[in-house]
Parts: C-alpha cells; structure tokens; sequence
C-alpha cells in the first residue's frame, strides 16, 4: 500500500488502517486473524485465509484505483492551470483592450477554471478528459471573444476615423 503511486499520505494512513482492521479487528466483524484463531477446522481455516487474502487484495484494488484517480486528476489540473496561464499571457498580450477589459477576461477565465476544478472533484474517472476538454474550449472562447473585441475596437477607430477624414474634406 505505501508504494502505490497518487496517494496522499492520508490515502496510505486510511489504507493501512483499513488492512489492520480486516486483520485484526476484536469486535464485529472480526477480523481474519481471530477467524482464524477461532477455526475450529482445517476448511475454518483456509477458508477464513482465502476470505482475507481476498479482501486484502480488494482493498489493494481500491487504493490502486484512487491513487490511479489522484494522479489523473493532479494531471487534469496541471492541464486546466497552464491553459489558463497561457490564456491570460494571450489576452494581455492583446492591444486595444483596456486594463478593465482584460481583467474581465481573467476574472472570466478564473471562474471557469474554479468551476472545472470542482466538477473534476466530483466527476466519475471516466468523465476526466472530457470535463478538462470542456474546460479548454471553455478558456478559448474566452480568449476569442477578447480578441473580437479588440478587433472590433479596430475597426470602430477605422470606421470613426474615415467619417471624420470624410467630413472634414466636406
């Protein structure tokens, strides 16, 4: 249990403790070792081993899966945080839109990423890739609707400034 990768050391404390109660728990259910101390004949006793070794072995199975869980989910994280990174670089990067404007844009951003977060937390594994999808498309959105904006502030100027070419000459 204490080498299996992704798990915290919480996950390794819960773990063990669960290993030692199923071994050796004095209450009920009692655990395997007791059983066994307790059979009163050679199929008692094998057949309370296989029941523990089983059961160590599908508590195995579960931590495998949650340290498995744990490090998609520190992966899906990592992905979501440096989208972010590399979207807010890109809208500050963009002219024409005021302080105001992109800290809009980050604020937008920020949520959309507290909120993947969470639903990453609580989503079947299955679901991982794509909630970190969704939340990829989600930022870029973001990033496009800015740089609509910007364009747009453009090609207002433009519009603004050939009026006034225009009424001039006039």
């Amino acid at each position: 249990l204490r080498s299996l990768p992704g798990l915290s050391a919480n996950d390794i404390d819960d773990s063990v403790a669960a290993a030692q109660k199923l071994l050796n728990n004095s209450t009920t259910p009692l655990g395997y070792n007791q059983r066994i101390d307790q059979a009163d004949s050679l199929t008692a006793i094998d057949s309370a081993r296989n029941d523990g070794i089983a059961a160590l072995n599908n508590l195995l199975l579960s931590a495998k899966a949650k340290g498995e869980r744990n490090n998609s989910l520190d992966d899906a994280i990592k992905q979501i945080r440096q989208e972010q990174t590399n979207a807010n670089s890109r809208i500050d990067q963009t002219s024409n839109l005021t302080d105001e404007q992109k800290k809009a844009y980050h604020d937008q951003i920020s949520k959309v990423v507290n909120d993947s977060i969470d639903t990453l937390n609580k989503v079947d594994s299955s679901k991982i890739a794509e909630t970190v999808t969704n939340a990829k498309s989600s930022i870029e959105n973001i990033v496009s609707d800015a740089r609509g904006t910007a364009d747009k502030e453009i090609e207002e100027a433009r519009t603004k400034a050939a009026q006034d070419i225009d009424t001039a000459v006039n």
